[in-house]
């Protein structure tokens, strides 16, 4: 199959292509995101582009939500977490947990590896597979990091559903799904994706959209 991006390890982002939301979205409430276009067929095709105005398709999507998280994950797969924030759809959607996943030691591979599991489809399950092991990763001081964070960020909530669960197990049980679903990206849940629209059209970019 064919896999796109295949030297480009000296990437650096230029302007890219704005294109407008689903015909589904009103035009009061029309949303324009990077790298994204949108085909004949109504599908929505994501790409990136380097300093000389070359563009590097990354595949073809359902959605241009879909489209526009594709195209940020591969600028993290090649610029890393410190990629600059204006050139990114939802950077706020990503765990420190995926952030790993896609750049440096913990990735599956190169840039290169990591675009092409985004174009096939297999990226999804792949970083399911990650977040289950960060949860058992207690000897990773990076990984051992991630949960430390997220019992703090949650201990009343876990707290609570701890409480009343039968034995240890279920407990532990709730605690892995729990934190499952905080490390996915939250750009793959559309309530938070209008609601990160919203804000941000109320209170335009904020610390929040920078993930730090």
């Amino acid at each position: 199959m064919y896999c796109p991006l295949l030297v480009v390890f000296s990437f650096v982002l230029a302007a890219t292509e704005i294109m407008p939301a689903p015909a589904a979205a009103s035009a009061s409430d029309a949303v324009r995101y990077h790298g994204v276009m949108r085909m004949s067929d109504g599908r929505w095709r994501s790409y990136i582009t380097n300093k000389n105005d070359t563009t590097f398709g990354i595949g073809h999507f359902d959605t241009a939500e879909a489209a526009a998280l594709a195209q940020d994950r591969a600028i993290l797969a090649l610029l890393g977490p410190d990629a600059c924030s204006r050139v990114l759809n939802f950077r706020a959607g990503f765990s420190d947990t995926e952030l790993r996943f896609l750049r440096g030691r913990h990735a599956p591979g190169s840039p290169t590896v990591v675009i092409c599991m985004i174009a096939r489809g297999t990226y999804e399950s792949a970083l399911a597979r990650f977040i289950e092991h960060v949860y058992d990763a207690y000897m990773d001081p990076e990984l051992a990091l991630d949960m430390m964070a997220f019992r703090l960020s949650q201990h009343e909530v876990l707290g609570r559903h701890m409480a009343s669960a039968v034995d240890t197990a279920v407990a532990r049980a709730i605690e892995r799904q729990s934190f499952m679903e905080s490390a996915r990206n939250k750009a793959t849940n559309m309530a938070w994706v209008r609601s990160f629209h919203q804000r941000r059209r109320l209170v335009g970019p904020t610390f929040e959209d920078e993930n730090i």
